[in-house]
């Protein structure tokens, strides 16, 4: 049987394990433990076996005791959450995980696999965003490590003070207890092995349960921006309500941006854009049709390491533009319709988008 640690947040992670819960054989039970909403040490949780799922809720990570020796496969789907059952801060966070990490695969006598699906293993700040809401632009070095920690991460357990150095070595120890260590795309694997140099890192792209079909580009003598996910601060929020004003102070009253997706709160964005709200994949061919866009901006501002959301975009067939950095670029350079956008602006954003609209439509009017 497997025990698998998430955060029961969803996105890309929760994603990729409800898929292998399907693909799971029938005589395989599969546990999925999370850190309850309702703080303390208690776990909530799903035992999957044979389609049929039965719920709990738990003390702690004792509640396996009972499956000592049983060579159980522990996976590390997501760990962001898990410090807090243990009250852990600053650099005992990293410590805290290790130790009991460790201790708990020993109990059970199996093999721990790490699933590498942000860069927990690198920073605290498991997106690498820096305070200023960009990527940190230091790769994995530390050279503006010490500032960047000093302000509250996103899930301030860092504010007991993390010194860069001893969390990546706690987590080195527990990488080593693991018998994989998988990544979702060859970037991910580069920038966790500057860090973690002796680190066997075995790259498996996600498989794509389902692609949405071609659309046909629509040429309506305007560009027409598609931002397809919901939006928040590693998603790139910031760059799009930066985009949508340099259009409406500029007069580019002509460019439109359509979100197909969320954005928090009132979102401020201009007249200029337009928030379609939640979707389905299955129903994004339609709805880009419908909504006339013809170029698409993927604007994540983390190296993100597989992007379920890009492979999507450019199964679209329009022209599709993100920045320098990431799964996502890898995907896009890729492809013949993509282009890199090479500086993290807004500027160079627009600039780059109305150039991918102008080679498939030519000069905008």
């Amino acid at each position: 049987m497997d025990i698998v640690l998430t955060h029961g947040w969803g996105g890309g992670a929760e994603t990729y394990l409800d898929q292998k819960i399907g693909e799971a054989p029938r005589n395989r039970a599969v546990f999925v433990v999370y850190p309850s909403e309702s703080g303390g040490s208690v776990l909530e949780g799903a035992l999957h076996f044979r389609g049929k799922i039965v719920r709990f809720i738990a003390g702690g990570l004792s509640v396996f005791d009972g499956l000592r020796g049983k060579k159980c496969r522990l996976v590390l789907n997501e760990l962001a959450r898990w410090p807090r059952i243990g009250a852990a801060v600053g650099e005992k966070t990293a410590a805290w995980l290790a130790d009991n990490l460790i201790d708990l695969k020993h109990r059970l006598g199996g093999e721990m696999v790490y699933l590498l699906h942000d860069y927990y293993c690198v920073c605290p700040k498991l997106t690498l965003v820096a305070p200023d809401g960009f990527y940190c632009r230091a790769e994995v070095s530390m050279a503006r490590c010490g500032e960047c920690l000093k302000a509250p991460g996103p899930l301030e357990l860092e504010k007991g003070g993390v010194n860069i150095s001893a969390w990546r070595r706690e987590f080195g120890r527990l990488l080593s207890e693991c018998g994989r260590v998988i990544a979702f795309s060859e970037d991910t694997r580069r920038r966790v092995r500057a860090c973690h140099p002796d680190l066997d890192i075995e790259v498996i792209p996600h498989e794509m349960p389902f692609l949405p079909a071609p659309v046909d580009s629509v040429k309506s003598g305007r560009p027409t921006i598609g931002v397809v996910g919901n939006l928040y601060r590693e998603k790139g929020l910031c760059v799009v309500q930066q985009l949508a004003r340099l259009l409406w102070e500029t007069n580019r009253h002509d460019a439109a941006i359509k979100v197909v997706g969320t954005i928090p709160g009132t979102g401020e964005m201009p007249p200029n854009v337009e928030v379609l709200g939640k979707y389905k994949v299955n129903d994004l061919t339609d709805i880009v049709r419908r909504s006339g866009i013809n170029v698409l901006f993927f604007p994540s501002v983390w190296p993100e390491t597989f992007s379920y959301v890009t492979k999507e975009l450019v199964a679209l067939e329009l022209p599709v533009a993100c920045f320098d950095l990431g799964a996502q670029r890898d995907h896009v350079k890729a492809y013949a319709k993509g282009a890199i956008i090479p500086e993290m602006t807004a500027e160079s954003a627009w600039q780059t988008l109305e150039r991918l609209y102008e080679k498939e439509h030519g000069t905008c009017q």
